[in-house]
């Protein structure tokens, strides 16, 4: 009976603070931050999309290889035999 009663209550509170404009000011506040840090989440994802495919024009390269191990020489190989030319940066 005791938790209804402070359920009551708390929910009278709730609906007098939104009246007064607190609860919509905080409320516009959070939706302003999510949006501001959406918006920055997806411009740098797309910078670094955009840097990564410019990256390929600036080596000349039609393909690249990333890994954290060195690249197999049995791979470099073929690519030579094939006619590929190869460079490695770190």
């Amino acid at each position: 009976m005791r938790q209804l009663k402070n359920f009551r209550l708390a929910l009278r509170l709730l609906v007098r603070d939104w009246r007064a404009g607190e609860l919509r000011l905080l409320a516009a506040a959070v939706v302003i931050a999510v949006g501001s840090v959406t918006a920055i989440g997806f411009f740098s994802d797309r910078l670094n999309r955009a840097m990564t495919y410019q990256s390929a024009d600036l080596l000349g390269a039609d393909l690249r290889l990333t890994s954290p191990e060195p690249v197999p020489s049995i791979w470099l190989e073929q690519a030579v035999s094939q006619g590929l030319r190869e460079a490695e940066a770190l």
